[in-house]
């Protein structure tokens, strides 16, 4: 049905799948039998191009050049017809120079040719032969000597390593053959042959085949009467492999890294609920084990972790490092220790076989010198480890192209795409620590939610040179929906801070607080001189004398408090701080989860909301 209705690209796609392209219907008649009846010059012309055998006859003995030219297309018949048939001459009425009877003819010296007689067929040396041909078949060389070490070998050059081969267009080498054969190829037929295809990529395409003298004909050119001619000399295997590999080096030079890593994920096959039950059963098995080998040799692994933190302290008395990479190695083995001993402090607990272990600070402390004198404590850690991570490294494998689809989704936050994309393997690995499978949930729905908060919080985190909390950028972008929709309203008069407080519910202070930090951090490079700064933070000795008395009240009312709960509170809003902290900074100075102090905070809140502390207060909101 392709065929009769010149689809090129159905045709194109049914023989790239196996399609036999001298197979018959029915009724005996091949694909370009049936194009050439209908006179498809387009897709007689591919046919060919692919191999289709223009000299077959159908049912009825005739070609496909018969069948165009029984239908009328008498030029395609003749493009069809590789050399004119010649026509037998009829036979003449009377012969020619017939000799008179008796008379001898004359060969001019020229002696008769005897007949020969074809000698009998022999079976036995029919066998004989048959036999040594296939040992001559079946024979392979075999070489003994070493001389072949020294010949002088011409290794052609390949592709730079780095390239992933599925950076090229599909269908672009049938492309390359089919044009340098004809000379010129039609626009339209260049783009229904690479389907898919980018602007970019086509447009590299077209300096391919310019640089290979193959002209573009515009839209409309296979419509014409006569085909191209085919020039074969042009199309040979060395050609169109040159072609290719300068496109694929235009490609390398033109193509983004996020297109490698996405094109490389692509091909990655995603496994099936089976398969995922599997690998997290395997996952599940070796961190168990793992927290076992843990546990059993816990006393060994603190005694050894208060042991490797005493000699250091001994080091930094003795001796100051000024190696700027050294220190760093030494903060990095610093911050493992602490966390794995963190780990076994909390392993007797309920829920940390929940969690899991600290792979990447327990990987690393495994590969420095000093295990060596707990080499038989650390056997079962370091065998159960290595099963934890060959299976954590196949999910995260097979799960790969979950990330660049979030990562481009925050594109225009202010990151580069392949920080983004790096921030969201952070967060794929940190879903497939956390995921349970008993709860009946798919990984993949699990583990975009986790790719998509480390991205936001990236983002958050990182964008800005001066860098915001990531609760106030959720502000931010708060304000900024709402300023969108009340402009859209024609909002009259502009929109200020107390339109916003009113439609977002908050205080108007906080709204103008936010609208501050909102704004861009102002560069001295901009400015003719310093002096054309203004200090927005001078105020007069009026406020300055009741912020100085509500520093006195709100100190008295927090010593009140429990202890902690008053460091809490101190670090969250920055009370005689330089700065507030978000939830994930407090518990980290406390060693504590974020949740955690979020109940610490709203505790200490309901405490200060007491009508006898709130009364102090009262004055000061009046003002």
């Amino acid at each position: 049905m392709a065929v009769l209705k010149g689809v090129e690209a159905s045709v194109l796609l049914h023989i790239r799948r196996g399609a036999p392209v001298n197979g018959c219907d029915d009724r005996g008649r091949t694909p370009l039998m049936l194009a050439a009846a209908a006179g498809r010059h387009e897709i007689c012309l591919l046919l060919l191009s692919e191999g289709a055998e223009a000299a077959l006859s159908g049912p009825d003995g005739r070609t496909a050049a018969d069948m165009a030219e029984a239908e009328g297309h008498l030029a395609l018949a003749a493009a069809l017809r590789p050399a004119r048939e010649l026509k037998i001459a009829p036979e003449a009425a009377a012969p020619v120079n017939e000799e008179a009877p008796g008379e001898e003819e004359d060969t001019g010296g020229w002696l008769a040719e005897e007949d020969v007689s074809t000698p009998a067929s022999d079976l036995s040396l029919t066998t004989r032969v048959a036999a040594v041909q296939d040992r001559i078949s079946r024979h392979r060389v075999a070489r003994t000597e070493d001389a072949w070490a020294m010949a002088d070998i011409s290794i052609p050059l390949g592709k730079r390593p780095g390239r992933p081969d599925a950076v090229l267009p599909r269908g672009v080498a049938a492309l390359f053959t089919t044009a340098l054969a004809t000379g010129r190829i039609c626009e339209t037929w260049l783009e229904r042959m690479l389907p898919g295809t980018g602007a970019e990529q086509l447009r590299l395409v077209r300096n391919v085949l310019d640089a290979a003298g193959v002209e573009v004909e515009p839209a409309g050119f296979w419509n014409k009467a006569v085909p191209p001619p085919v020039r074969s000399d042009r199309a040979g295997p060395d050609e169109v492999q040159d072609a290719l590999d300068l496109l694929a080096n235009l490609i390398e030079d033109n193509v983004e890294p996020f297109d490698i890593y996405r094109t490389m994920t692509d091909g990655i096959a995603a496994f099936g609920r089976d398969e995922e039950e599997r690998l997290f059963r395997t996952l599940g098995d070796a961190r168990r084990a793992l927290m076992q080998a843990l546990k059993a040799g816990r006393e060994v692994l603190l005694e050894w972790l208060e042991a490797q933190e005493a000699g250091e302290g001994r080091a930094d008395v003795d001796e100051d490092v000024d190696d700027e990479g050294e220190d760093d190695r030494e903060t990095t083995g610093a911050a493992d220790q602490t966390d794995l001993r963190r780990f076994l402090d909390q392993s007797t607990m309920e829920g940390t076989e929940a969690v899991g272990p600290p792979y990447a600070a327990l990987a690393r402390l495994l590969e420095s010198d000093t295990v060596g004198k707990i080499s038989e404590t650390i056997g079962p850690v370091r065998k159960a480890l290595f099963r934890y991570g060959q299976a954590r490294d196949r999910i995260a494998g097979a799960s790969l192209k979950l990330v660049p689809w979030q990562a481009w989704r925050y594109r225009r936050h202010g990151l580069p795409l392949m920080d983004l994309v790096q921030e969201g393997n952070i967060g794929l690995l940190k879903a497939i620590d956390r995921f349970d499978p008993a709860r009946g949930n798919r990984f993949s729905t699990y583990a975009v939610w986790w790719i998509r908060q480390a991205i936001s919080r990236a983002a958050a985190d990182q964008a800005r040179i001066i860098r915001v909390p990531v609760h106030m950028v959720d502000n931010i972008r708060q304000i900024e929906r709402a300023v969108i929709e009340m402009e859209a309203d024609g909002h009259p008069g502009g929109v200020t801070a107390e339109d916003l407080a009113r439609k977002l519910q908050m205080q108007p202070d906080k709204v103008r607080r936010i609208l501050r930090i909102k704004s861009d951090a102002a560069s001295l490079e901009d400015c003719p001189d310093a002096t054309a700064i203004e200090d927005p933070d001078v105020v007069s000795p009026f406020e300055a004398q009741a912020v100085a008395d509500l520093r006195k009240t709100m100190a008295r009312l927090l010593s009140g408090l429990h202890p902690r709960e008053e460091r809490v509170l101190r670090m969250r809003f920055g009370i005689g701080l330089a700065s507030d902290h978000t939830l994930e900074e407090v518990g980290q100075k406390f060693d504590v989860t974020r949740e955690r102090i979020r109940q610490i905070e709203l505790k200490a809140l309901r405490r200060l909301q007491h009508p006898n502390r709130s009364r102090l207060l009262r004055s000061f909101l009046d003002a």
